[in-house]
């Protein structure tokens, strides 16, 4: 019984070690049957879902993370939080791409876990997400 009830110690043990990153490195599970890809929001409504789209080209993928590159460091914006808010991306397994990153009057904020940071819309972002939306027959701002 002791024998049986350290093996079973020892395998809970390994199991939790094993499902652990890396110190420092954020690792985002993903169902390997789904696509990976970003979902974009148009954020709009209150109390009802918002617009969307998803992007997965190769191409977009590479845009939105150069958008994202040499950003200069920006104050927290007063946003709103009803009527238009801009756009919000949400990572769904998109290696080197934060969790999740909103758009709105010329700032970014990008979050990755319990981390947030505000920057300026170097590269042009918002603009290059409202001809998307345009692309997707969605009317913004």
């Amino acid at each position: 019984m002791k024998r049986e009830l350290n093996a079973a110690c020892l395998t809970v043990l390994l199991l939790l070690m094993t499902s652990r990153s890396p110190a420092g490195i954020e690792c985002k599970r993903t169902d390997p049957m789904s696509e990976n890809k970003i979902r974009v929001l148009a954020l709009m409504n209150s109390g009802e879902p918002d617009p969307s789209w998803e992007i997965t080209a190769e191409h977009d993928l590479t845009v939105l993370k150069k958008s994202l590159a040499a950003l200069r460091s920006a104050g927290k914006p007063d946003w709103p939080s009803l009527g238009w808010r801009g756009f919000q991306l949400v990572n769904e397994g998109i290696a080197g791409f934060p969790e999740e990153v909103q758009v709105f009057k010329g700032i970014i904020r990008i979050t990755n876990g319990l981390k947030t940071d505000y920057y300026r819309d170097l590269h042009g972002l918002e603009k290059w997400l409202e001809r998307q939306a345009r692309e997707h027959r969605i009317r913004v701002g």
